[in-house]
């Protein structure tokens, strides 16, 4: 795993932090933290527990004094710049709040209001993101090889957990391909190009 400083977490965030895991029952539970349907405006910070075991061998870690934060490592662009602090209230309790400037819209890219205002690739990889963003939660990931525009086919191939799985033809045609679909009209045809049984060349000619 990649030792990072990514996140500001303040001390009053990291006393939040430490208490919500002494309460855990699983010794030795950390801090994982993913982003739900990044760079779009529904875009949203996921904090989860992660009990021993549960994190992901490409996730990013971060050390703090008493914890570890794991981060999911394709949030990485998104979570730049982002804090961690905790505000108490009268009452007693008080409210975690998060600060993500690049939530929406990765650390060094313009923020796009309408996507038909980008090129038909740029909208293709767009859109894959977002569907990239559940992917990661198995550890997988698509990326575009090519568009074949006077056709409307478009080409995929398939990494992490994703090459190999079985599943993936169903993820292909109920998933993206009905995603682009639905977002891309000029999509027609979603192709698979990733050799599924072999490793060290995945990928099709």
């Amino acid at each position: 795993m990649k030792s990072v400083e990514l996140l500001t977490i303040s001390e009053v965030a990291a006393r939040h932090f430490e208490g919500l895991l002494a309460q855990e029952p699983v010794p030795g539970t950390q801090i994982r933290i993913s982003v739900l349907q990044p760079g779009t405006p529904k875009a949203d910070i996921n904090v989860t527990f992660c009990p021993p075991g549960e994190q992901l061998v490409s996730d990013l870690i971060q050390y703090l004094p008493n914890f570890r934060v794991y981060i999911e490592q394709t949030a990485e662009p998104f979570l730049t710049g982002a804090s961690f602090d905790f505000v108490s209230n009268e009452l007693g309790g008080g409210e975690l709040t998060i600060k993500a400037p690049n939530l929406k819209t990765p650390a060094g890219k313009p923020e796009i209001e309408n996507i038909s205002d980008l090129g038909l690739t740029e909208q293709i990889e767009y859109v894959i993101e977002e569907i990239n963003s559940g992917l990661a939660a198995h550890g997988g990931k698509a990326t575009l090889k090519a568009f074949i525009e006077e056709e409307g086919v478009v080409i995929l191939q398939f990494g992490g957990g994703c090459q190999g799985c079985g599943m993936v033809s169903v993820t292909l045609q109920q998933g993206i391909e009905k995603t682009l679909k639905a977002r891309l009209p000029f999509v027609q045809v979603v192709r698979d190009a990733t050799d599924h049984s072999q490793g060290e060349n995945p990928y099709y000619s």
